[in-house]
């Protein structure tokens, strides 16, 4: 008599186990089907303009969840109120120069990368990020200011350009741009590009 309850318990035991094992099972299956996207487009206000900060973890995620052979397109547009000579320049120039070199985790092949100037748009300047041939991001910046990347707060009294890699980003950096764009603009009146960085 004692014996059939055991076996009656540990029955009921064995079965639920197996049925929840087997619910685990197909929504695992389920699940495998699933199509996730390498690269999840980051939701922002495209009214506010970015910090360095949320524009540098743009990039290194960019950098790092993108594949090496995946190209990513970049466009640099001046805002209505930008009067900065070379300043699409010197935005293009940071990026390019923050994914090829200022990185270590992610860092990109120069030929990875096709950069460009497109139209001057209303209110802020911006950069948009194409992954796959899909818009990923739009960064809008503050009125003449330089793509702020890298070393980002460590409070009013210290100096970013006091960091050796900041050397090689506007506005730490002096010099001209050293960056090869293609102009979207069919009116522009730039017929070469820029040489690149060594």
């Amino acid at each position: 008599m004692l014996e059939n309850p055991i076996k009656s318990i540990l029955m009921v035991l064995v079965i639920g186990l197996v049925c929840i094992i087997s619910g685990v099972s197909v929504a695992q299956r389920q699940l495998s089907h699933h199509v996730v996207p390498f690269l999840v487009p980051v939701e922002s206000d495209y009214r506010q303009t970015t910090n360095c900060e949320f524009s540098t973890a743009l990039l290194d995620s960019l950098a790092q969840k993108t594949p090496a052979k995946e190209m990513i397109i970049v466009i640099a547009h001046l805002g209505d109120g930008d009067t900065r000579p070379n300043l699409n320049e010197r935005r293009l120039h940071n990026v390019r120069t923050y994914l090829t070199h200022y990185i270590t985790l992610g860092r990109r092949e120069s030929n990875s990368l096709v950069v460009a100037v497109g139209e001057r748009v209303e209110g802020s300047g911006s950069i948009e990020f194409y992954v796959g041939g899909k818009l990923y991001e739009t960064l809008r910046l503050k009125t003449n200011a330089d793509l702020s990347l890298g070393e980002c707060s460590h409070g009013p009294e210290i100096d970013p350009c006091n960091f050796p890699k900041q050397q090689q980003l506007y506005p730490c950096r002096t010099g001209t741009p050293a960056v090869i764009f293609h102009s979207m603009n069919p009116t522009s009146d730039r017929k070469k590009p820029i040489r690149d960085m060594p």
